[in-house]
């Protein structure tokens, strides 16, 4: 039992003594409620390939799998684990799809209108969103909902049609260099270009974020959302209370 508090103690005490120095944390937002389209052909699930996607259009992205089935000589497909490592443009990402999953991956509107979601009451450094648009570019705005009821938005977004390439500075490429194959997973297209990308946006990182809402503000275009990851700050307060509990374990530990 002692060792068991000396490693509390000094867990707690080395975030207490680092947290304004230390790395933002990764939150992958919940968007399954939203999700309403298949978009991405896999290969993993209890049928093996599947042959039934919604598409972008009348295209769909594939997984590795289910690229590699399709066109083995050179196939260009989503990671299988729906995980993209950090780099210099972003964190860890996970999206919301599963190669063993044949149902809905993503959220995809073609009209004109609003979607939202929530994310944990936390201040964050920043938010990506992983997104593209198919049939043309589209455009969106953004609205980040804070618990004092305050708000920020961000208006006139651009999201690049799928074989576009970014152009703004909030634009960079989650993936590119893609193939896409036809919605019942033939007519394989060995197209080394399309791609999803991701938006980065600023919050008010003196406010606790809890909502986003995305307006699609153009009507052409087809929207499709894959997902949202923030990097929330950690917080002094709760910190703070590790920290005492650490030095009470220590006191507790020195008198016995």
């Amino acid at each position: 039992m002692e060792r068991t508090f000396t490693k509390s103690a000094a867990l707690a005490l080395f975030l207490l003594l680092t947290w304004g120095s230390a790395q933002a944390f990764v939150i992958d937002a919940d968007i399954s409620g939203l999700l309403n389209r298949d978009t991405i052909i896999n290969n993993g699930g209890p049928g093996g390939l599947d042959t039934v996607q919604n598409g972008l259009d009348s295209y769909s992205f594939l997984t590795q799998s289910a690229a590699t089935a399709l066109y083995p000589s050179n196939p260009n497909g989503l990671p299988d684990n729906a995980f993209f490592p950090a780099n210099a443009q972003h964190p860890d990402v996970h999206l919301n799809y599963s190669n063993a999953d044949d149902g809905n991956n993503s959220y995809w509107r073609n009209s004109t209108g609003t979607f939202s979601f929530s994310v944990p009451s936390l201040t964050y450094q920043r938010l990506d969103l992983f997104v593209t648009s198919a049939a043309s570019a589209t455009t969106i705005s953004v609205t980040l909902h804070y618990s004092d009821g305050s708000q920020d938005t961000f208006t006139a977004l651009a999201v690049p049609d799928w074989f576009n390439n970014i152009s703004q500075p909030y634009q960079y490429y989650l993936i590119d260099g893609l193939d896409r194959a036809n919605n019942n997973a033939t007519g394989y297209a060995n197209a080394n270009n399309p791609a999803i990308f991701g938006l980065m946006l600023y919050p008010d990182d003196s406010k606790f974020l809890t909502g986003v809402d995305v307006n699609k503000t153009a009507s052409g275009g087809n929207l499709v959302f894959y997902g949202a990851t923030g990097q929330g700050i950690p917080e002094p307060a709760t910190l703070s209370l590790l920290g005492l509990g650490a030095l009470a374990l220590l006191r507790r530990r020195r008198r016995a």
